[in-house]
């Protein structure tokens, strides 16, 4: 059993639920967080799509009961965001938002 909560504490992934979606590629938690999707871009809320790309990051979420887990991949970027991998149990969110064609180049 020890052995199983060390390699959880490993991997660097983190539990938490999601208050709500900014928009179609920030999370805000419940703890204070906010989250950027790594490698995900979305138009602002207030642009083209902008509304469109928020609803599908909350239709992901809302699946789960908005329980998540995030990795963070780099350090805090813009607007003081952790910069994270996130999934939940229908597996990678960043993967399914960028198969919806909200994709970066390395952000």
């Amino acid at each position: 059993m020890k052995a199983n909560s060390r390699k959880k504490k490993r991997t660097g992934w983190k539990s938490g639920t999601v208050k709500k979606c900014i928009d179609g590629d920030t999370l805000e938690m419940t703890n204070g967080d906010r989250i950027r999707l790594s490698k995900v871009r979305s138009p602002e809320t207030y642009q083209k799509g902008g509304n469109k790309s928020t609803n599908v990051l909350r239709g992901m979420v809302n699946k789960c009961k908005k329980k998540i887990q995030y990795k963070p991949t780099s350090t805090k970027g813009s607007y003081n965001r952790i910069v994270a991998e996130v999934k939940n149990k229908d597996g990678s969110i960043n993967e399914r938002m960028r198969k919806k064609g909200y994709k970066s180049k390395g952000r």
